[in-house]
């Protein structure tokens, strides 16, 4: 241990990004329990895209598939909600598994960027989620 720290740098990094995240689950929580309706439909989206920005900054590969993951789960749950879709049109579930794998498409390509070497296991669910998609759209 350098200068009688008691972490590492990454190690701060991530308990920072830790304390965060539950920062952020704490205020979404507060607001849904003061009555905001529309905010439970935000939450999946803006916590994934501050853990795509948190991955970018860190250059912590291993947070993109976290930030892909909720960033499209959450743009598909902004489209049920503000869509006006219902289950019974037979379109929100495969939309929103299009959503999915449009996220688990964009892992490798962020995981190149920041590392060098892109994680390729995404591409199988994710061509398998656009295969079920487009099948249940048609």
């Amino acid at each position: 241990m350098k200068g009688g720290l008691l972490f590492s740098r990454e190690q701060r990094i991530v308990l920072g990004i830790g304390f965060v995240l539950i920062a952020l689950g704490i205020g979404f929580l507060t607001t849904q329990l003061v009555g905001s309706d529309s905010i439970g439909s935000w939450v999946p989206f803006v916590s994934g895209l501050i853990v795509l920005g948190i991955a970018i900054v860190t250059r912590l590969p291993g947070f993109s598939i976290l930030g892909c993951l909720l960033t499209s789960a959450g743009g598909g749950l902004l489209w049920y909600v503000y869509a006006g879709k219902s289950t019974a049109d037979g379109v929100a579930e495969p939309v929103f598994l299009l959503f999915i794998s449009g996220g688990l498409f964009l892992i490798p390509i962020l995981t190149r960027i920041l590392e060098g070497k892109p994680l390729l296991w995404p591409l199988l669910p994710g061509a398998a989620g656009l295969i079920a998609g487009i099948v249940l759209l048609t």
